[in-house]
Parts: structure tokens; C-alpha cells; sequence
């Protein structure tokens, strides 16, 4: 399973390495907990997903005591460790180290179709919108930083400096978009051009 497992599979075996046996429901609670929108929580990715880690034997559930409704609590076997770190230690393809989709940079992509002023509200949105993911972001590396979780720490870095390159990037855009319509201004006066649409 190890190259063909799917990042949502590794990444369950990286949480029950991490933090030792789990049930599924905990593990979504983990996902749920995560600042990036790249995971899902659901019960319709988690569960499927720890059926398929069970059957090819990188985790074994046990059944949780007393529990009625047949809970399992999985923990990573020897060969879903193997599994882990032949990952971890394998070379990055190409389609991990391309920048993934990112919608803004989409609607960055085609706002030559709106207004100037609409263009820079559009850039404005997106500047408040990432300032408060990023705000959300230190909150969350300042707390993994004081459990003593170094690699949720790191990783969390890195996610806050990403997001301090597309605020310089947006920025950008905006101090751009002020010149453009510092140029046009003087055009446009009197002429009822370049209204707000």
C-alpha cells in the first residue's frame, strides 16, 4: 500500500504514530482540529479509510471495552510504520512539489474582467480573508509549540509563511491596482468612465 495509499492514509498513519492508539472518531476529531482545508473530517473519508489501513494490516483495531456500538481502537502495526517512513523518506514526485490549487490565485487569474474598483475589492477581500487564516494560524502554532508537538509546530511554520507569501503577493497586486488607477483618474474625470460596476 505504500505508494498507492492516499495522503489522507498517511496522514492517519502519521496521527497514530504521533499520538499513539486512536479510535476513528478520534482521528476525525484530529482532521476536524486541523487549521488546513485540505482535510476532511468526515465520517464518509475516515472511516472508509481505516477499513482499508485494517485490511492491508498497517493498523489493527481492537474493540474499545464496554462500548456497545463495536468502537475499534487502532494502533499502527510494524509494517504500517514501515509504511510511514518508506513515505516520509522517499523522494517527492513532481505532483507533491507543484503549488497546489489555490482558488484566489484562480480569481486573480480572470479579474481583468471586472472594474477597476471591483478588481480591488476583490484583492481587498482576499487580503482581509487570508489575514484572519493567518491569525487563526499563529494561534495554532502557538499552541502546538506549547504542547511540545516540534513537527505540528513546523509544519505549522511553514503554512504561515506561505500565507505571509501570498499577502506580500496580493499586496502587490493592490499597490499595483493603485497605480492603475492613479494613471486613469486624471482620464476619467468629467468623462463618468471608470465608475464603480
Amino acid at each position: 500500500m505504500g505508494g498507492g495509499s492516499s495522503p489522507l492514509e498517511r496522514a492517519i498513519l502519521g496521527i497514530l504514530h504521533r499520538y499513539g492508539p486512536a479510535t476513528a472518531y478520534g482521528i476525525r476529531k484530529i482532521f476536524e482540529r486541523s487549521p488546513s482545508s485540505h482535510w476532511s473530517g468526515s465520517a464518509g473519508a475516515i472511516y472508509p479509510a481505516m477499513r482499508r489501513l485494517d485490511a492491508a494490516g498497517l493498523v489493527e483495531g481492537t474493540p474499545v471495552p464496554d462500548d456497545r456500538r463495536g468502537t475499534q481502537s487502532y494502533t499502527l502495526t510494524h509494517t504500517g510504520r514501515e509504511t510511514l517512513q518508506g513515505w516520509l523518506t522517499s523522494s517527492i514526485p513532481d505532483d507533491e512539489a507543484r503549488y497546489s490549487f489555490d482558488p484566489i490565485r484562480l480569481r486573480i487569474l480572470f479579474m481583468d474582467s471586472l472594474s477597476l474598483p471591483a478588481r480591488r475589492r476583490l484583492v481587498d477581500g482576499a487580503l482581509r480573508a487570508l489575514a484572519d487564516v493567518r491569525e487563526g494560524e499563529e494561534a495554532f502554532g502557538a499552541e502546538m509549540s506549547a504542547r511540545g508537538a516540534a513537527g505540528a509546530a513546523r509544519a505549522n511554520r511553514g503554512a504561515r509563511l506561505v500565507l505571509d507569501a501570498r499577502i506580500r503577493w496580493l499586496t502587490e497586486i493592490a499597490d499595483e491596482l493603485d497605480r492603475e488607477a492613479a494613471v486613469a483618474a486624471p482620464t476619467e474625470q468629467g468623462t463618468g468612465e471608470g465608475e464603480d460596476e
